[in-house]
Formats: structure tokens, C-alpha cells, sequence
């Protein structure tokens, strides 16, 4: 074999290599992080309550023992006793290493609300105020209600951190039951 070749497949080689080294020094970390990576406690809020829609904010508390996580898209679906009430996206965002909030709004909308709890018969026009009393009595509301999070957690892979190969999704579910502050129970 002549000098060239030698020194063609020296080059190839530490160039598989150099890639190989960058994607495990890129992706071992995260791979550590979706293990480590928890929802420890969660919370709904209501934000803002308008005709057909009520504003909500949801708030997760993410414990990460691992390395900052720059995050591409963040999707939530959020279900109160397993009643779907709203989903969304945040997009660039960052965990950091220890416990942080991250705010996850989302709008409850009156006729997806329709559509997810059957006792419930809306019709097109009407608002949150003009429910028959009767109609309202039927939903199923209690002192504690059963709240749900799904996210998906979409982060990118990438080579020496300069040029993104790949996408990699950590699915994290969180259920807890939460006590219904005593404003939104009716009194008997």
C-alpha cells in the first residue's frame, strides 16, 4: 500500500472517530438526564375567565440531578380526573440542573369541554353563564380532583454541540390528586 492510501484511510478513520466521540459525549449526558429527569409536584391555576374560554396555567416542578437541558419543544396535554382539558406547546426553553417550574398555559375552551364530559349539553352562542343549573349540577365535582400532565420533551442531539444529527423525545407523565380551591365547589 503506498504512503497516500495509508494516509487517506488515517484521515477517515480519525474523522469516524472524532464523530463517534462527539455523538457519545452529546448524547450520553441526556441519555443520563431522561433516566434522572422526574415531575415531583404539579398545579393548575385559573388565569382569566372569559364567555367561551377559561385561561389556565399549569405549573410542573421538574426535579433534574443532571445537566441544563436545552429543550426544542415542550408539548403538554392536561386531563382533571381523566377529562381532557386543553393541550399546547412551548418551544425553546431550558431545565436547568436542580427543581424549577416551568408555567404551561393552556385554554380550557367551553365546547372541547362539550365534546370530553357527556353530562354536559352545550349549544352553539351560549357561554360558561348561560349553563342550565342542571346541567352544571351533573358534572362530576368534588373536593379533589385527580390532575394529569403528559409531556413530551423534544431535545436535539447534537455533534460537539455545533451541529444538530438528530431529535430525541423523554415522555414524562404526572398524576396527582389536588384539592379544588372551596370558590369553585358549590355550597350545599
Amino acid at each position: 500500500m503506498n504512503r497516500r492510501v495509508k494516509m487517506g484511510l488515517g484521515v477517515i478513520i480519525l474523522v469516524i472517530a472524532l464523530l463517534i466521540i462527539g455523538i457519545v459525549i452529546s448524547v450520553y449526558p441526556l441519555y443520563q438526564a431522561a433516566e434522572d429527569i422526574e415531575v415531583v409536584d404539579q398545579n393548575v391555576d385559573v388565569v382569566e375567565e372569559r364567555d367561551t374560554e377559561i385561561d389556565l396555567e399549569a405549573y410542573i416542578n421538574i426535579s433534574n440531578p443532571g445537566t441544563d437541558i436545552e429543550v426544542l419543544e415542550l408539548d403538554y396535554t392536561v386531563f382533571a380526573d381523566e377529562f381532557f382539558l386543553g393541550e399546547e406547546s412551548k418551544r425553546d426553553l431550558t431545565i436547568p440542573t436542580g427543581n424549577s417550574t416551568i408555567e404551561l398555559p393552556f385554554t380550557l375552551d367551553l365546547f372541547e369541554l362539550n365534546r370530553t364530559i357527556p353530562e354536559i349539553s352545550i349549544q352553539e352562542n351560549q357561554t360558561f353563564q348561560d349553563l342550565d343549573e342542571d346541567e352544571l349540577e351533573e358534572i362530576p365535582v368534588d373536593e379533589e380532583v385527580e390532575l394529569e400532565v403528559e409531556t413530551e420533551i423534544t431535545v436535539p442531539i447534537e455533534w460537539f454541540n455545533l451541529v444538530t444529527i438528530t431529535d430525541y423525545t423523554i415522555s414524562m407523565d404526572h398524576a396527582q390528586v389536588v384539592e379544588i380551591p372551596e370558590e369553585y365547589l358549590e355550597e350545599d
